[in-house]
């Protein structure tokens, strides 16, 4: 029942785990910049709006923008 488990070349094993942790690396890096760029271009401080005011309005903005970037990241990376 588990013989094809174990006759994995491991190898190929490492190679998958550390393609995934750079294309994780790379992503969440992608994310950041993607951040960063919206912060950029708003005519305001989002880091200044979320932290200190606690704005909802902003965070749930901020997020839908992160959650929009992300998702058209991992799609990139995927295909």
């Amino acid at each position: 029942m588990f013989g094809d488990i174990f006759d994995v070349p491991w190898h190929l094993v490492i190679r998958n785990i550390l393609s995934t942790g750079f294309y994780s690396m790379l992503g969440i890096i992608l994310a950041i910049i993607g951040y960063k760029i919206y912060d950029w271009i708003t005519p305001f401080s989002l880091t200044k709006e979320l932290a200190e005011d606690q704005n909802v309005a902003v965070g749930i903005v901020v997020g839908s923008m992160m959650l929009g970037i992300c998702l058209i990241i991992a799609f990139s990376i995927a295909f």
